[in-house]
């Protein structure tokens, strides 16, 4: 299933430049509401900060299923920086951790795509990147430069993958 226009129509809305922005989906698959998060946009690309759904259609889906759903997203999402794949399945929380197989590695700068799916109370995933540097501790969000393109198809995959 394809949502393309709808896609379209709601990056053609936002006003073009820097600035947070975010733009909602209702029901944009099967019982999916997808929120984007960017913090520039113009004519060709994004920045976006994130991108979260609620899917109450996989609550409470049982660990084969949510390991089934982790695999679909890791062998349909082919055309980012770094392809991503399966960490961790934590069937007590419901959860599933995707991450980049092969960090982006400059030398004292690491980034990765993350990716968490939970079947948990209301059933959701949400997509981010992040950074770590050597010798600070913890993780800083990054914006992900996308085309407007690549941003339609992650969607239409997103979604394209529920169980």
């Amino acid at each position: 299933m394809s949502f393309t226009p709808t896609i379209e129509d709601a990056l053609n809305a936002l006003t073009t430049g820097p600035g947070p922005q975010s733009f909602s989906l209702q029901h944009a698959g099967p019982d999916a509401d997808l929120t984007v998060s960017l913090s520039a946009i113009d004519t060709l690309s994004c920045s976006v900060c994130s991108i979260r759904a609620d899917v109450p259609s996989v609550a409470n889906l049982g660990t084969s299923q949510l390991k089934n759903w982790a695999d679909a997203l890791s062998q349909r999402v082919t055309y980012l920086l770094e392809d991503i794949g399966p960490v961790e399945f934590d069937p007590n929380s419901g959860q599933a951790l995707l991450r980049s197989t092969k960090p982006s590695d400059d030398g004292s700068t690491k980034r990765y795509y993350e990716l968490v799916l939970s079947t948990s109370s209301n059933g959701s995933f949400e997509f981010a990147r992040y950074e770590t540097i050597a010798g600070q501790p913890g993780r800083h969000p990054v914006d992900m430069q996308l085309t407007r393109e690549v941003v339609d198809r992650l969607l239409n995959d997103f979604v394209d993958t529920i169980p």
